[in-house]
């Protein structure tokens, strides 16, 4: 790839994190995410609710759902009250969280690979599989 070719796009890229760390809800997201680091008790207490998360994702499809939801969201609503810091960090991981979200959503539309249904992707990868062998000396990411 010439990246001399897109030496614009790599500078404006640039220019958006200079702005990203620029901007209050990133500096307050580094701040809490230090006060949460620095606290062993709340740490401790920040990574047994996102231990609890990612359970519940897992096992979303037991049919105990609704409860294992409803005892998450018990659990994080009273660390959350009871735990400024962890307060003060899920609120501005939230805060800049957001900012990321509506940046990927301006890209979205642009990137043509959520097009593709599981057929789709057999049809992509078959026809990837037939260039290879028509030019076996020429390379790839994918051979």
């Amino acid at each position: 790839m010439n990246f001399a070719k897109h030496e614009k796009i790599f500078q404006t890229a640039g220019h958006l994190a200079e702005l990203l760390r620029a901007c209050p809800e990133y500096t307050h997201y580094i701040q809490a995410r230090e006060r949460l680091l620095q606290d062993p008790v709340n740490r401790k207490l920040f990574m047994e609710l996102r231990q609890k998360q990612f359970d519940l994702e897992e096992t979303l499809d037991e049919s105990d759902e609704f409860n294992q939801k409803q005892r998450f969201i018990n659990d994080l609503l009273m660390s959350v009250a009871l735990n400024p810091v962890v307060n003060d960090y899920l609120n501005a991981e939230y805060s800049f969280g957001r900012i990321i979200e509506h940046i990927s959503e301006i890209f979205e539309p642009i990137m043509p690979y959520d097009d593709l249904d599981e057929d789709g992707m057999e049809e992509f990868y078959n026809l990837l599989e037939t260039a290879d062998k028509k030019a076996p000396g020429e390379t790839s990411y994918l051979n």
